[in-house]
């Protein structure tokens, strides 16, 4: 492992991201002074309002309150399962050296492992 290629790397990737972010703001700024654009952006905020308002009424809906409230339970237990499978996948992956598993119907199923460098402390 070459550290000094990672510190090169890290440094090169926020390099780009500052120069999107730069980039992305004279477009912004584009944007803003056309308007005719301004105009489409409105009418389509109006749009999504009425949209949102429609089907918060429908899912207001006695029968339909119940199926919300069941899409919800299931959601939260999918995300606790996939929390508990992403450490067990680690756990097999660091005892096993292997990226893939196989299921309970003996399919086998490949899994990555995913890494994520957060901002230097004080630039967040």
């Amino acid at each position: 492992m070459n550290i000094h290629a990672i510190k090169k790397r890290i440094k090169h990737i926020e390099e780009c991201k500052e120069e999107i972010k730069k980039t992305k703001t004279i477009i912004d700024d584009q944007l803003k002074e056309n308007t005719e654009y301004q105009e489409a952006h409105k009418k389509s905020k109006e749009a999504a309002g009425a949209k949102k308002r429609i089907k918060e009424e429908i899912l207001a809906r006695a029968e339909n309150e119940k199926l919300v409230f069941e899409i919800k339970e299931n959601q939260e237990e999918i995300k606790t399962e996939e929390e508990i499978l992403a450490a067990e996948l680690v756990e097999f992956y660091q005892k096993n050296n292997s990226d893939e598993i196989e299921d309970d119907t003996g399919q086998k199923r490949k899994f990555k492992i995913s890494v994520k460098l957060f901002p230097a402390r004080g630039s967040e």
